[in-house]
Parts: C-alpha cells; sequence; structure tokens
C-alpha cells in the first residue's frame, strides 16, 4: 500500500459513514425511504427487527446473487470468449470484490444501528423535513464520495451492476426496473404481513403510544442511565429479536409452500 491509496481509503471510510447518516436520517423523518432498502425496513418493522440487522441479510443475499451471476457470466464468457473479454479478464478481481462487500456490508450496517441509537425521531413536520432534507444531503455526498474511490461496491450498486452485464442493458435502465422490482416486492410483503403498507408518519422506530406499529428494541433497551446501550445497538443484542426474525420466515415458508 502506498502513500497515495491512504488518503483514498480514508476518503472511502468517510463517505460510507456519511452514507450510513443519510439511511439513517431519510429512516428518521418518518417520510419514507428509499427503494432499495424498502424491503430491509418494512421486514425490520414486522419482526421488530434492528433496520441495520435486516440490511445487512439484504445485502448478504445481494452479494450471493452478484457471485451467482458473476458465475453464470464467466461460464457464458467461456462458450463465447468474444463477448466480454473485460469481465473475463478480470474475473477473479470481481469475485473478490463481490465477498469483501460482506465485511464492508457488516462494518456498514453496524455504523447504522448506532447511527439510529443515537438519532431521534422528530415529532413535528417541519423537524422531518429538515431531516428528510439532511438525509438525501448526505446520502448523496456519501455515495459520490465512496463511489468516487472506486475501491469495494456497495452492494446496491454492486447487484445493479451484476444484473446489467447478464442482460445487457444499461445501468440506469437496470437501477429504475430494480427500484420498481423493491417497490413491488416491499407492498407484497406489507400487505400479506402487515394488512397495510408500512411507511410514512405511523413508522417510527420510538413512539410513545402503545398502538406503534415500529417499536424495534435497539432503541428501548437503554442502560441504567438512560442512554443507548453500544453493545446493544451493534449487534444482535436479543433473543426476541432472533425468535421474531425466525417466525417471519417460518409464517413466510407456510404461505408459500
Amino acid at each position: 500500500m502506498n502513500k497515495q491509496s491512504i488518503p483514498r481509503i480514508l476518503f472511502y471510510i468517510a463517505g460510507l459513514l456519511i452514507l450510513a447518516l443519510g439511511i439513517i436520517l431519510n429512516t428518521k423523518c418518518g417520510l419514507g425511504v428509499s427503494p432499495i432498502i424498502s424491503v430491509a425496513f418494512s421486514i425490520s418493522a414486522i419482526t421488530h427487527c434492528s433496520f441495520g440487522n435486516m440490511t445487512f441479510l439484504l445485502y448478504a443475499i445481494f452479494v450471493l446473487a452478484e457471485l451467482l451471476i458473476h458465475l453464470t457470466l464467466n461460464h457464458r464468457y467461456h462458450v463465447h470468449p468474444d463477448r466480454a473479454p473485460v469481465i473475463r479478464r478480470n474475473f477473479k478481481l470481481l469475485l473478490v470484490m463481490d465477498l469483501l462487500q460482506l465485511p464492508l456490508s457488516l462494518v456498514f450496517t453496524r455504523f447504522m444501528n448506532l447511527f439510529s441509537a443515537w438519532i431521534p425521531a422528530p415529532e413535528k413536520f417541519g423537524y422531518q423535513l429538515l431531516i428528510l432534507a439532511g438525509g438525501i444531503i448526505c446520502t448523496g455526498i456519501g455515495a459520490a464520495m465512496s463511489l468516487n474511490m472506486r475501491i469495494i461496491p456497495n452492494p446496491g450498486d454492486g447487484i445493479v451492476q451484476a444484473i446489467s452485464d447478464f442482460i445487457g442493458k444499461s445501468v440506469g435502465f437496470t437501477k429504475n426496473c430494480f427500484d420498481l422490482f423493491n417497490i413491488c416486492l416491499t407492498c407484497c410483503i406489507d400487505l400479506i404481513f402487515a394488512h397495510h403498507l408500512i411507511g410514512n408518519r405511523c413508522c417510527r422506530f420510538r413512539c410513545r403510544s402503545r398502538d406503534c406499529l415500529i417499536q424495534s428494541s435497539v432503541y428501548e433497551e437503554n442502560d441504567a442511565h438512560g442512554g443507548v446501550n453500544i453493545l446493544n445497538a451493534l449487534f444482535w443484542h436479543s433473543r426476541q429479536e432472533s425468535a421474531n426474525c425466525l417466525q417471519f420466515i417460518h409464517k413466510s415458508y407456510h404461505l408459500f409452500s
């Protein structure tokens, strides 16, 4: 590692932190989330599991899909080597970059859990708009900083690029289709398991009324001094969270079997 790589890595890490902050600010405002993380957001609301943990599971699925797509492309290019010589030549590098997305996702979602535990959800609509504006700005800046460094792609961007290479369409077209797919999938999950669309102002990670739709235990389990337990915020912190997730999987299996 040369001296020029250190600033790039630091700039890349800073971009990931800002991106994680932007995503959490978008969820805290209670005015909706981006399509690519809407699935994780809805499942975390239904199962009462932390948003960061659900996002990591979703990213792990994306990485697995990327590996399968790249393996399929490599087999295709062995049969037709003239179609994509660049991907064939960099096949091993692609697999390494795919696998490196897993530890990146783990660290990224831990920061999401920390930001979620530290940032309160605003009650007034004016504050919600300010939080939303801050989330959009942070998301744009963080994404630009991390993408421009070209080190390890975010799984959300990696899966879109892999699908784009597989179907032979532009990245922009593939991104729009993938976002639409996530929105439809989120709506189906909400209507099947929650019987209504989850989101907007009724979806809070912290609320005062008993009939709140979302009460993630990350934000309810505080230490004796009233502060957030950092270890609980970072990891899968309770048996109830694991039980809720397993119950969701069990219900899904019986629903579609």
